[in-house]
């Protein structure tokens, strides 16, 4: 018998930046958050802002 699984996703802690980038998308109508790993935003398929992964 076969058995499926659902596998649990990590959940991931926000860093500050990414808290304060999610309120300032949060204030433009019409514009949405994108990207679980690299947030960023786009309009007509042109990417125009994003918040690069903390460097080491």
């Amino acid at each position: 018998m076969l058995s499926i699984m659902a596998t649990k996703k990590a959940v991931k802690t926000l860093t500050q930046k990414e808290i304060w980038f999610q309120q300032l998308v949060a204030t433009i109508p019409g514009i949405d958050l994108k990207g679980d790993n690299n947030p960023y935003t786009s309009l007509n398929g042109h990417m125009f802002s994003y918040l690069p992964k903390k460097k080491p």
